[in-house]
């Protein structure tokens, strides 16, 4: 009996002890759920990564920071490249005051063949109804033979890319997150538009050369010293004034002492050119400081906010001057517009026994 008792109490205990344990584990916090990973940022929150990989130089520029400056009027006039102009044309009206920032990389890193052109273009934009306009109208005639083929596809909602086929299709294909961007190399992942930062640009010598008419840098074209870069970078800032820079690195010290003496004198021959006298900026050139040492080139340019204002009285008579070519174009006695009138031109001396031509 003894024996008995002592295992019934036994049991009732281990009965006890398994009843505590299960009202503790009911009663106990269950442990939370791990947190859903959360979605990729959308693919064009950074252009940097629609921008193919392969290529050798970007552009990048805050659209929204240019439209709130007084140097908007400059900037737009700035933008009559061909691929901006089919982006501009294609509908009613220009969707240039819907886009935000713009991208611009491309060249001819294989060396085959001509240079490769994208622009990537985000904002309060519909993209796919601007990429099916671009497509349906006609690519306006610029006399130019050898202008490129251009494209136009829908990104996203509001990102569209412009440009030559085969790179707007490398763009396209990072969309669908698929290949590699600039946001893979380290020389431009960190190329971001800082506060205050109107527009960057890099350069970073792989196979490719930089070349400055690919910039399309006006009175800078044609300087072979440019094919020695090893590396650019610039920036614009903009507030009550302006300052930009841009400066390079070449491979040989004495190619970058005679590129700094080659701009100087560029610089010097614009100044004194019989219209830009006439328009009155000839003083703006002033601004413009080249320096650097032994493979650097160094170009910087600081406007104060009386400089800004005659910027924009020059854009207005530009405008003037853009309107009146295009009043008088069709006629077949056009002549091509020479910077120096014949009538503004100093005569030369002929040396002594030289023979007039006629």
């Amino acid at each position: 009996m003894v024996a008995v008792r002592g295992l019934d109490f036994a049991m009732k205990a281990r009965l006890a002890l398994a009843l505590i344990a299960l009202v503790a584990a009911c009663g106990a916090p269950k442990p939370a759920p791990e947190p859903a990973a959360p979605p990729p940022p959308p693919v064009d929150e950074n252009l940097l990564a629609l921008a193919p990989a392969a290529y050798s130089q970007v552009a990048r520029i805050d659209l929204a920071s240019l439209r709130a400056s007084p140097l908007w009027g400059f900037c737009d006039l700035a933008m009559t490249d061909p691929t901006f102009a089919a982006l501009r044309s294609a509908g009613e009206t220009d969707p240039l005051p819907a886009i935000d920032e713009i991208l611009i990389t491309g060249g001819n890193p294989d060396g085959a063949g001509a240079d490769e052109i994208l622009v990537v273009a985000k904002g309060r934009l519909d993209a796919e109804a601007l990429a099916a306009a671009i497509k349906a109208t006609p690519v306006p005639k610029t006399g130019d033979a050898t202008a490129p083929e251009l494209e136009a596809v829908a990104l996203t909602e509001r990102t569209i890319a412009l440009g030559t086929p085969a790179i707007v299709a490398e763009a396209a294909a990072l969309a669908r997150r698929e290949g590699h961007s600039l946001l893979d190399d380290e020389a431009f992942a960190d190329l971001a538009l800082d506060a205050g930062v109107s527009a960057v640009y890099r350069f970073r010598r792989a196979a490719e050369e930089l070349a400055l008419d690919r910039l399309r840098a006006g009175p800078f074209k044609g300087f072979g010293w440019s094919r020695r870069a090893i590396s650019a970078s610039g920036f614009l800032k903009i507030g009550a004034g302006a300052s930009a820079e841009i400066a390079f690195v070449l491979d040989d010290p004495k190619i970058a002492e005679r590129a700094r003496r080659d701009l100087k004198r560029t610089i010097r021959r614009f100044a004194g050119n019989a219209i830009v006298r006439l328009m009155g900026v000839a003083d703006l050139l002033g601004r413009v400081a080249i320096a650097g040492e032994d493979g650097n080139v160094d170009v910087r340019v600081a406007l104060s906010e009386p400089d800004v204002a005659q910027l924009q009285t020059l854009v207005e008579r530009f405008a003037q001057i853009r309107e009146l070519m295009a009043d008088d174009e069709g006629d077949e006695d056009d002549a091509p517009v020479e910077l120096d009138p014949p009538m503004l031109k100093h005569e030369t001396k002929a040396p002594v026994g030289a023979e007039k031509t006629e």
